[in-house]
């Protein structure tokens, strides 16, 4: 099975015999996600595939360069989320949930609001989807000192959307904002970012 299975490489997981499916949903690493028309179990990947960049720079001595840094970090999908109800009381996902829980921060009552708009159905009827984003901050960290004045702004794109991450140091602007500021800041860990809504 390929690593990342999209595109040329995607890989028919109903064409699996059921065996192996069922094996690779007992191991979690497929996860059910809904039923198509005839009632039959359909899957998603519950992997994670990351990925790395070096770049090598040489500079002229003794000459003043201006270096400057701009991202524009890659946004991981699911058609659907491993923290609906349904998905996240099976016990061969509890690894990955809890992995969930501590790398996005997600408290009981983000659990409850997103429970109230995808309901308990095992049908993903709302068609709620997630959008990770990952950020490198901490092993980027190659500037002289603390940033003097940091500020972040997530935008979901729509207002019933559900956002969570660890904000660390960083404080709100204002009561249920998300717009985040920080002074002498010092990247303790990589910002990573959960939104959950439709899409």
């Amino acid at each position: 099975m390929p690593l990342l299975p999209i595109g040329s490489r995607e890989i028919r997981i109903a064409d699996l015999p059921e065996a192996t499916r069922t094996k690779l949903a007992d191991q979690g690493l497929l996860m059910p996600v809904r039923t198509d028309g005839k009632n039959h179990q359909q899957y998603a990947v519950a992997w994670v595939a990351k990925t790395s960049a070096l770049r090598q720079q040489t500079f002229p001595p003794e000459r003043g360069v201006i270096v400057e840094h701009q991202y524009r970090p890659s946004v991981g999908t699911s058609s659907d989320t491993i923290l609906r109800r349904i998905l996240r009381s099976n016990k061969s996902l509890s690894p990955e949930v809890e992995r969930y829980r501590k790398d996005y921060c997600v408290s009981d009552a983000f659990l409850a609001q997103l429970d109230e708009r995808a309901g308990n159905g095992l049908l993903n009827a709302p068609m709620i989807q997630e959008r990770r984003i990952n950020y490198v901050l901490k092993t980027g960290a190659n500037w002289a000192g603390p940033i003097r004045s940091f500020k972040l702004t997530i935008d979901p794109g729509a207002g019933d959307r559900l956002v969570s991450f660890c904000p660390g140091r960083l404080k709100p602007t204002a009561p249920n904002a998300l717009e985040f500021t920080a002074k002498d800041f010092t990247p303790e860990g990589d910002l990573k970012i959960l939104i959950v809504g439709r899409f």
